[in-house]
């Protein structure tokens, strides 16, 4: 649905999915595995960001931190999470 209506696109939708995967898994220690996204500028990892964060909260996640290298992207991430459904 998202893909169809142009929010993301599938490429991104693939690392929202792989990403996810690795949240589900548990290394040794018991802490949960993590997912590093190394994209260029302008491939749209703020958009994969909130819809990781949108699928995580849906799933019952409800603690997340999204570190930013400026604070003039904070609206974009606000955007970003505008565009996809989160309120």
């Amino acid at each position: 649905r998202v893909v169809d209506k142009g929010l993301i696109s599938s490429t991104q939708l693939e690392c929202v999915a792989l990403a996810a995967r690795r949240f589900r898994r548990r290394l040794p220690g018991g802490a949960r595995a993590g997912f590093l996204l190394g994209d260029g500028t302008g491939c749209g990892k703020g958009r994969c960001i909130a819809a990781l964060i949108i699928d995580q909260w849906n799933r019952g996640a409800r603690r997340h931190i999204w570190v930013s290298a400026t604070a003039d992207l904070y609206s974009d991430a606000i955007r970003d999470l505008s565009d996809l459904g989160a309120q």
